[in-house]
Order: structure tokens, then C-alpha cells, then sequence
């Protein structure tokens, strides 16, 4: 039977209408506007500069700790790619004379910051210059390839942690309890390099307080989807029991 155009026109209104919409996004973290997080943060002023470079593929994930830490901290840089050897960007930030630049990666000959005394740790940065944290964000495999290939980071002095506590995320699977997010890395480094005095306020807890709350809502919305996925299942096999 052939269809009229006055058919044809319903039923093309009807799929659209059973179609779910898009949704809206937020333009500044990137995240659906039921799970946006920019309302949780409070601009955080460091002694230290951090240069976040995110592999594309994390780039595109919805949980992007590395912009979630740019997003967090003033005067960070976040820059995409994988290798960075002629990187315009990168390159002009390690040949500034005002900084003196470590990679966050813990390879072979790394210094663990945990191990150190704080006189120690600060004396890692000469004084009147501005130490710059490079930060490399993506899977440890990507992190791994990045190092590899990029001839300009594999240069530079590296630094490390000993963490202390098993990661907080709790909707993405880690290697090991104790692999961190970039977001946490970066806390744990401002931590360990801040000179701030223990008995001062600690803004920069802050950055786990905005990773808590995305986790919050992740967990929510995945127990919210589980329930309404089995409720009727559940239903219908009480009907046949």
C-alpha cells in the first residue's frame, strides 16, 4: 500500500517525537547541564604554574579530570596532542628563563617528592623562578607513548608521589587503587610543594571537593539508570512467578 504524503508526514513526526533530544551541554566543562560542575569551583591562585597537556582520546571522554584541573587553577595551561616534540606552545613554555620546568611522570630516575623534606622539595625550583609542572593527562599507556615520543619532555628533570590514599574516583576503573586522576596528581603535587603553612586554610582541597561532587552525580545518575532498567524485569517475573 503506498503511503500519502499526509502519511508519510505523521509518521516521520511521530519517530522524531519518540527520539531522546540531545542534551544540553555546558560550553565551559564540556558536561551535560545536569552534570555540570563549574558551580562547585573557586579559582585557585598557585605559586606553582601547571601546564596540562591531554591526549586526544581523554580529551573526548566525559570525565576529563585534566580540564577539570585547568578549569580549577588560574593561569594553567591545558594543550592537546601526543607529542609534543614541536609542540609551538610547550616548546616556548620550557625555554621561558622565568621557570624552571619538571614533568609529573614516575619513570626511572624521577625524584619522589614524598621522600623529601619540604626545604628539600623547594629546593628542587631556584629562587625567582617560577616552577612549572608539566602534567600529562590520558591512560598510563598514552602517558607512557607520550614521554616516548616526545623528545622535548624527555629532556626535563621528572618528579613524583608516593600516594598515601587509594584514588577517589569511583566510576572509572584504575590500574591500582592507589593510581591517581590527574586532578588528584595535581592536589597531591600543590601539597607537597605549596608553602603554605599546614595550620592555613587549604584552598586547593577544593579541586577534590569538585572531583567528589562529579563523582556524586556519576554515581547517582548510574544508580537512578539501574533501577528504572530492572524495575520492570522485576515486575514481570513476579507476574509469571
Amino acid at each position: 500500500m503506498s503511503l500519502t504524503l499526509q502519511d508519510y508526514n505523521r509518521l516521520k513526526q511521530e519517530r522524531l517525537s519518540s527520539e531522546i533530544p540531545p542534551r544540553e551541554l555546558c560550553y565551559v566543562c564540556w558536561r551535560p547541564k545536569g552534570f555540570c560542575y563549574c558551580g562547585k569551583i573557586r579559582k585557585l591562585t598557585s605559586e606553582l604554574r601547571f601546564a596540562i597537556l591531554i591526549h586526544p582520546i581523554e580529551e573526548k571522554r566525559p570525565i576529563a579530570t585534566g580540564r577539570m584541573a585547568h578549569l580549577c587553577l588560574e593561569d594553567s595551561l591545558l594543550i592537546e596532542g601526543d607529542d609534543f616534540s614541536n609542540n609551538t606552545r610547550v616548546n616556548a613554555l620550557l625555554a621561558d628563563p622565568g621557570a624552571t620546568p619538571v614533568v609529573l611522570y614516575p619513570g626511572p630516575g624521577s625524584v619522589d617528592l614524598s621522600t623529601l623534606s619540604g626545604p628539600d622539595r623547594r629546593a628542587l625550583f631556584p629562587a625567582g623562578k617560577k616552577p612549572l609542572i608539566v602534567v600529562i593527562d590520558g591512560t598510563w599507556n598514552s602517558a607512557q607513548k607520550t614521554m616516548w615520543v616526545s623528545r622535548n619532555l624527555k629532556s626535563l628533570p621528572s618528579i613524583r608521589f608516593t600516594p598515601s590514599t587509594p584514588s577517589r574516583i569511583r566510576v572509572r576503573h584504575q590500574p591500582e587503587k592507589h593510581c591517581y586522576t590527574t586532578i588528584e596528581a595535581i592536589h597531591q603535587v600543590i601539597d607537597l610543594l605549596d608553602k603554605t603553612p599546614a595550620s592555613s586554610s587549604r584552598p586547593h582541597d577544593n579541586l577534590l571537593e569538585v572531583l567528589d561532587y562529579m563523582v556524586g552525580l556519576q554515581l547517582n545518575f548510574a544508580g537512578e539508570r539501574k533501577r528504572r532498567d530492572s524495575g520492570p524485569r522485576k515486575r514481570i517475573a513476579a507476574h509469571r512467578a
